[in-house]
C-alpha cells in the first residue's frame, strides 16, 4: 500500500520545492522546503504525523537582518531530542548565497540556545554556498556539506562544515571548522555520511579534464578533519580519495551523477548515483557498495556494482536517476528516484527499489530483488 499526503499552497500563486527529508524519533516525516510566494522565496519546513495523514507543523523562515526575502531549506535532520536542525541558503543583501542552520524545538519554534534566536549563518565576501545533506555525529556536533562557488566564476567546490551542538564552528575540525575536498574540478556534493568512528563521507562528482566526462568521487575525514589515509591509500601519496569512473568498470556512458550514500552498521559504504547509457540514450540508475577500505565489495550485485531501472525490470528502461538511498531495521536497501520506464518520451515518474538482500549477492538487483 502507499499512502501520499501534500502540502498545498494557501494563496493564488504560492508553491513549495521540496529539497530534502527525514524522521524524527517518533516517525514523524519531515520536509525542508522553499515557500514561493509573490516573488518571494522563504525556507520552509513541515511536519507530518508519523502515518502521513496530517500535518502536524510549519514553519516558514523570515528573513534576517541584512538579508533579502530569498531563502530555502535544502536538507534536514532530527537529532536524538527530537529537535529538528535544518541547513540551507539565504541571500544577503549584498546579493551572496550564505549557508545557514535553523534549529526548531520540539514545536517547531527557535531554539534559542542554538546561534542566535536559533540560527546561525556562515558568510563570505567572495563566496556562494549551496547545502547539500547535514548529518548529526555521535557526539551532537552537526555537519553540512556545501556545494560552493566563487563570485563571478564557474569554479566550484564542495566543503564540508562541523558546528558544535550550541551552533558556533568547530575550531578542532579542519582549518576553523571546514574542510575542503581536494583533487576536484567543478565539482559537485551528492551526499554526506558518518560512520561509527564519526569520520565524514563524502558522494560527489568532478570534471575530468583529460577525457572531457564526469566522474564519481568518494572521500573520507577524519573526526579532525583531515583526509584519511587509510582510505583508498596510495604508496607515496597518502589516501582518503577514491575517483570511480563506472564506464571503466561497467558498460555505461562517460557521466556520472552523484546521488546519495549511507554507510551500513558493518562499515560498508553504498552509493547511488546516475551514469548514462552507453547509446547516449537516457540514463540508468547505479549503485555501488564498497568496503571500509574503498575497495568494491563483490558479494555486491556484480563486482560490487548493480545497474538498472525501476519501472521496466528485468528490461533497462529509460531516463532512471538515482537519488537517494536508506536502510531499513530489517537491514533492507531502499533506493529511490525518477524514471521513463521504457518510453524515452514520458513524463518522468517516481521510483523505489527495494534490495531483499543487502549482503547477499543477487544476479540482478532490479529483477529478482524486487520485493
Amino acid at each position: 500500500m502507499v499512502a501520499m499526503t501534500e502540502l498545498r499552497p494557501q494563496l493564488p500563486g504560492e508553491r513549495y520545492t521540496a529539497f530534502d527529508s527525514a524522521t524524527d524519533t517518533t516517525g514523524r516525516l519531515l520536509i525542508a522546503a522553499e515557500l514561493e510566494s509573490g516573488g518571494t522565496y522563504r525556507a520552509s519546513l513541515a511536519r507530518f504525523s508519523p502515518r502521513g495523514d496530517s500535518l502536524e507543523g510549519l514553519f516558514i523562515r523570515a528573513p534576517a537582518v541584512n538579508e533579502l526575502d530569498d531563502s530555502r531549506f535544502q536538507a534536514v535532520v532530527a537529532d536524538d531530542q527530537n529537535r529538528t536542525v535544518a541547513a540551507g541558503s539565504v541571500r544577503r543583501t549584498n546579493g551572496r548565497l550564505s549557508l545557514f542552520l535553523t534549529r526548531l524545538g520540539q514545536d517547531l519554534n527557535p531554539d534559542s540556545t542554538f546561534g542566535i534566536d536559533g540560527t546561525v549563518r556562515v558568510d563570505y565576501v567572495d563566496r556562494n554556498s549551496n547545502a547539500v545533506d547535514i548529518e548529526i555525529d555521535s557526539q551532537g556536533r552537526i555537519l553540512v556539506v556545501c556545494n560552493q562557488y566563487q563570485f563571478d566564476s564557474t569554479e566550484t567546490f564542495n566543503t564540508v562544515y562541523r558546528f558544535t551542538a550550541m551552533g558556533s564552528l568547530d575550531t578542532t575540525f579542519g582549518a576553523g571548522g571546514e574542510t575542503s575536498v581536494d583533487s576536484t574540478l567543478r565539482a559537485i556534493a551528492g551526499g554526506l555520511a558518518i560512520d561509527a568512528s564519526d569520520r565524514a563521507v563524502v558522494l560527489g562528482s568532478t570534471e575530468d579534464v583529460f577525457e572531457g566526462d564526469r566522474d564519481l568521487y568518494v572521500t573520507r575525514f577524519l573526526p579532525d578533519g583531515n583526509p584519511d589515509s587509510s582510505f583508498n591509500t596510495i604508496p607515496g601519496i597518502g589516501g582518503g580519495f577514491l575517483l570511480i569512473e563506472a564506464e571503466d568498470l561497467v558498460s555505461v556512458g562517460p557521466n556520472e551523477q552523484p546521488g546519495d550514500l549511507l554507510i551500513q552498521p558493518n562499515g560498508k559504504i553504498v552509493l547511488a548515483a546516475t551514469v548514462d547509457r552507453i547509446d547516449g540514450n537516457g540514463t540508468y540508475f547505479f549503485s555501488m557498495r564498497l568496503l571500509p577500505t574503498s575497495m568494491e565489495d563483490s558479494s555486491y550485485g556484480s563486482g560490487g556494482i548493480g545497474l538498472g531501472t525501476y519501472a521496466a525490470a528485468p528490461s533497462l528502461g529509460y531516463s532512471d536517476f538515482g537519488r537517494a538511498i536508506t536502510l531499513d531495521p530489517a537491514g533492507f536497501l531502499y533506493y529511490a528516484g525518477n524514471t521513463r520506464g521504457s518510453n524515452p518520451l514520458a513524463f518522468p515518474t517516481f521510483g523505489v527499489a527495494r534490495l531483499i538482500d543487502a549482503d547477499g549477492r543477487e544476479p540482478s538487483i532490479f529483477a529478482s530483488g524486487f520485493d
